[in-house]
């Protein structure tokens, strides 16, 4: 059952072996935590969000006949729990890059590079890439964080995607493209020069 595809699982699952639903479970649960944790920022609302989508998702596998769009169907349910949760609890504010310094300035995040001639190691350092990284992500408007998180996370095509969020192609490509450039802005390619002097 571990190499079944999702309309297998299903298959099995409807034909009352429950023990598919747990390997659907399994399959999906790190990709769509994560995407949930990242969306909402939150690990609380993270998990409650993620048991609410597979409740959905029990309740639906009975009558489920999608075949071939398990997982755009189980992204697009976590994605309207999300909307719904926003909508709740009102926009959270976004992470900033900027920091105040001392001055009362704006400090970029891009200050806790180490120090210039420091051979930090590679771990450490993509340790603190991606905790600039997440930081980054969290800043951008929703639909881009939306757009990027889909495609970067759950490894949806840019087609599932605009499918997903009921938009034309071009407009979830576009927010793709204005999510990378504001992520190279934000982070500059300090990062780069750094991970590839410890290659």
């Amino acid at each position: 059952m571990h190499r079944a595809t999702d309309d297998e699982l299903i298959a099995a699952f409807q034909a009352g072996r429950p023990q598919a639903f747990d390997r659907l479970l399994d399959r999906y649960q790190g990709p769509l935590f994560s995407y949930l944790l990242r969306m909402t920022g939150r690990r609380e609302s993270a998990e409650d969000l993620f048991q609410e989508t597979f409740l959905r998702v029990l309740r639906g596998l009975p009558g489920y006949e999608h075949r071939g769009q398990f997982k755009p169907w189980l992204y697009r349910l976590a994605t309207n729990l999300c909307i719904d949760f926003f909508r709740r609890e009102g926009r959270r504010p976004a992470v900033s890059l900027q920091r105040e310094d001392g001055e009362g300035e704006p400090a970029s995040l891009l200050g806790v590079l180490p120090a210039p001639g420091s051979r930090p190691d590679r771990a450490a350092l993509e340790a603190q890439f991606l905790s600039a990284l997440d930081a980054a992500v969290a800043r951008l408007p929703e639909m881009q964080r939306q757009v990027f998180l889909l495609r970067t996370v759950s490894e949806l095509s840019f087609r599932e995607i605009a499918d997903l969020l009921d938009c034309p192609l071009g407009t979830a490509l576009g927010r793709m493209h204005d999510a990378l450039g504001k992520l190279r802005q934000w982070l500059g390619d300090e990062w780069l020069e750094l991970l590839a002097e410890t290659e």
